[in-house]
Parts: structure tokens; C-alpha cells; sequence
């Protein structure tokens, strides 16, 4: 989606260093951000 770690966080309501832990395996991501990640975009 070419969108920055920064905006990302912001739609998903949570920090940006979650993010980058996501992006680098560091911890699990949790269902309900996956569903939140699926309808990025899409509004």
C-alpha cells in the first residue's frame, strides 16, 4: 500500500515502533489488527 509507518500506526491506533515490530517479527500481530489491516484503503 506504500503507506509509512507513521500513517499506518495512526489508522491502526497504535504506536509506530508497533509497527516496525510487526515488520520485523519481533512480536505476533494480533487478529483484530489483521481484520483493521485488510480494510485499510479500502474507504
Amino acid at each position: 500500500m506504500q503507506m509509512m509507518q507513521e500513517k499506518l500506526a495512526e489508522e491502526l491506533c497504535v504506536k509506530k515502533s508497533t509497527i516496525s515490530m510487526y515488520e520485523n517479527d519481533k512480536v505476533d500481530i494480533k487478529g483484530s489488527i489483521l481484520i483493521e489491516l485488510s480494510r485499510c484503503g479500502k474507504e
